[in-house]
């Protein structure tokens, strides 16, 4: 689980298992992301979809270092516990099916 937890996510897998539409840009805020971008991303004309899935690409994009674990950290200390936790559960479930 720990070398799952401290490994890059991919963008399809962020917009599939942890689905942040509604946070989006605090996360972005709390991943500490551009905030130029972040504002560029919040005044577009796109759907709050497509906002998050620019979100985690600038996320993936301009910090090579991304990890699952900085994520989950982000969503616990958001208050956002149920999410980190069904994501914990789907990585687990990822280490199960290869084992």
């Amino acid at each position: 689980m720990e070398s799952h937890l401290d490994s890059r996510p991919s963008l399809a897998e962020l917009m599939r298992e942890v689905c942040l539409t509604a946070e989006w840009h605090h996360i972005g805020v709390m991943l500490d992301l551009d905030p130029d971008k972040l504002n560029a991303i919040r005044h577009s004309t796109t759907s709050v979809s497509d906002k998050t899935s620019d979100m985690c690409k600038l996320w993936l994009d301009s910090k090579p270092q991304a990890t699952r674990r900085q994520l989950v950290e982000i969503l616990e200390s958001m208050d956002l516990n149920r999410k980190a936790l069904d994501y914990k559960k789907y990585l687990i479930g990822r280490i199960i099916s290869f084992a």
